[in-house]
């Protein structure tokens, strides 16, 4: 499933509109290529999220048991609360979290950073920091900006060689192969704890946008869109991707100014 379309027009020339068409039906596709586990030499790693160092889960060996995703103990949780706009990433529920929801990650962003082989973001759900242990999966951390109107990650765990046949799921880690490269990204930083990872338009490791209500909305929270988008499918955009000064600024429910361009449901 792609996502809903979306317009952006520059804020000094907004008849001069690039149209960034995301249309969603079934799976929905995640920002980032993935990497599929080659060889099946090892088991794969599990995301942990707090203050704890990160977890890793699934056996070694030649069938490559798929870890779990766990829980730091002694970081921040969080669940999601309400907010503003109704954009939120269950049926019915409240809204997306508001207010300073970086604080408690001492400047570590949304794009997040490498540490000692561990990728680590500011995650907008947990009000805190979730890592993957890159290191323990046999890939290296990446930790870089996404290019802009790209579907495609640069922030996650890189590895070697891999084909199609490699990609799948290990609870939201969606492994993807692209460009012959193996890659390992958490869906739930973009989609939120709901989302889900499955067969779809990306392949095996493709994330699925859990559903949201009302649709064609959308509002800033600090420097992230929160999106409820045409067909009900939510999702995040962080308007500081690029650009770190980047800001989001809402101007109507239904269309905020996204680093200085506009961000429309359509």
């Amino acid at each position: 499933m792609t996502r809903a379309a979306l317009r952006r027009v520059g804020k000094a020339a907004a008849s001069c509109a690039a149209v960034l068409a995301l249309s969603c039906s079934g799976k929905s596709s995640d920002n980032g290529p993935g990497g599929g586990a080659g060889g099946g030499s090892a088991g794969r790693g599990g995301v942990s999220s707090g203050g704890a160092g990160a977890s890793t889960g699934g056996a070694g060996g030649a069938s490559a048991g798929r870890g779990g995703a766990s829980s730091g103990g002694a970081g921040v949780g969080g669940t999601v609360a309400a907010g503003t706009g109704g954009s939120s990433p269950t049926a019915g529920a409240a809204g997306a979290p508001t207010g300073d929801w970086a604080a408690a990650c001492n400047g570590v962003t949304m794009v997040g950073r490498c540490t000692n082989g561990v990728y680590e973001w500011c995650d907008y759900f947990e009000r805190g920091l979730k890592r993957i242990d890159c290191g323990a999966l046999g890939m290296v951390c990446r930790a870089e900006p996404q290019e802009a109107l790209s579907d495609f990650t640069n922030a996650g765990c890189f590895g070697g060689a891999c084909t199609a046949a490699d990609e799948g799921c290990d609870g939201t880690l969606a492994y993807q192969c692209f460009l012959g490269e193996m890659t390992v990204h958490d869906c739930s930083k973009r989609y939120g704890p709901e989302t889900t990872c499955g067969d779809g338009s990306l392949g095996a490791g493709s994330c699925e946008a859990p559903f949201c209500e009302p649709d064609r909305m959308v509002h800033c929270d600090g420097n992230v869109a929160v999106v409820c988008a045409l067909d009900n499918n939510f999702y995040l955009v962080n308007c500081a991707e690029q650009d770190p000064a980047g800001t989001c600024e809402d101007v109507d429910p239904m269309t905020v100014l996204c680093a200085g361009s506009l961000l429309q449901t359509i």
